[in-house]
C-alpha cells in the first residue's frame, strides 16, 4: 500500500507545500535454510516554503519575473526558500540480528533534514538556485548515530 497526500497554499508572494508518504513494503530474506518475511512500513514527510522578496505572486507553476534580468533595470525574481523533512525506516527492518533486512551498523533508521536557499529567476526560462542542507541521522554507525552531513547545492536551469 502507498499513501501520499500533499497540500499547497499560496497567498501573495508566500507559498508553502507539504507532503506525507507512507509505504508498506513486503520483504523476504533467506539466510541458510530459513526464510524471514515481514511487511515494513516506511514513512516520510516534507514541508517547503518560499517567499518572493521581489514581489512576484507565488504559485504552483513557475513564476515569471516581474522584470526580467538584463532588460533595463530588470533584476529578475528572487525567492527565499526553506525546507524540512524526515524519513523513518520501520524498526522491523533491523530486527532478527544476522537475519535482519538491513545492517544497523551501516543503515540509518531515521534521517531528518533542514535546508535554506535562494532561487533567482533571471527570465521565465532561466533559473539559478543555491541551497544549504543539514541532515542528522539516527543509527547507521557501529555504535550510535552516523555523523550529520552538510551540503551546498548549486543549480543552473534552462527551460524550453
Amino acid at each position: 500500500m502507498r499513501l501520499s497526500p500533499q497540500f499547497y497554499f499560496y497567498r501573495g508572494s508566500f507559498g508553502v507545500l507539504g507532503e506525507f508518504v507512507q509505504v508498506d513494503q513486503a520483504l523476504a530474506r533467506t539466510v541458510a535454510t530459513t526464510t524471514r518475511s515481514a511487511t515494513a512500513r516506511q514513512r516520510a514527510w516534507q514541508l517547503s516554503a518560499g517567499y518572493y522578496v521581489t514581489g512576484e505572486r507565488s504559485g504552483y507553476e513557475t513564476i515569471p519575473p516581474a522584470s526580467a534580468f538584463g532588460t533595463g533595470a530588470g533584476t529578475g525574481a528572487v525567492e527565499l526558500v526553506a525546507r524540512a523533512g524526515v524519513l523513518e525506516i520501520d524498526e522491523d527492518v533491523f530486527a532478527a540480528g544476522s537475519a535482519s533486512f538491513a545492517d544497523p551498523a551501516v543503515s540509518v533508521r531515521r534521517a531528518a533534514a533542514a535546508a535554506a536557499g535562494v532561487n533567482w529567476y533571471l527570465t521565465p526560462a532561466i533559473k539559478t538556485a543555491l541551497d544549504f542542507e543539514f541532515t542528522t541521522f539516527r543509527g547507521g554507525a557501529l555504535s550510535g548515530d552516523r555523523p550529520g552531513e552538510k551540503a551546498l547545492f548549486g543549480r543552473f536551469q534552462v527551460g524550453f
